[in-house]
């Protein structure tokens, strides 16, 4: 299945995942999220990395040649992008986050999710994964 970075990076993808997998579901339906987990999981790590080193090299460079860092939301640290290379930065941004990768997920149908209580939100993020059948 084709999937765009852009949904793997979600975190809502993998909470619904986990809520489905700790929900008493039929042990088939169970192993395979666990299986599209893992793989989501590991792509998702891929694409973190991707992510990172991409804010890194148009970041504004501290004395020491690292990237200069604002306070963000939360009071934690962001990295302060060059505000002269941002357009170039958001095209490379926005081609990671739809490149697409190949995944080997296997779709669970929704009738094995039975009566699980999942927010509306978090099961929007996996429609992509429900057979509705």
């Amino acid at each position: 299945m084709l999937v765009k970075n852009a949904q793997l990076a979600n975190e809502l993808v993998i909470e619904a995942i986990n809520t489905l997998a700790a929900a008493k579901i039929p042990a088939r339906a169970g192993f395979i999220l666990a299986q599209n987990l893992k793989l989501i999981s590991e792509t998702a790590e891929l694409y973190e990395k991707q992510r990172v080193k991409l804010v890194e090299s148009y970041a504004e460079k501290d004395s020491e040649g690292k990237p200069a860092l604002l306070d963000g939301p939360g009071g934690r640290k962001q990295v302060r992008l060059d505000q002269a290379r941002i357009a170039e930065f958001n095209k490379e941004f926005e081609e990671l986050l739809s490149t697409d990768t190949d995944l080997a997920i296997k779709k669970i149908k929704l009738s094995d999710v039975g009566n699980v209580e999942i927010s509306t939100g978090h099961l929007s993020q996996i429609l992509w994964l429900i057979d509705e059948a």
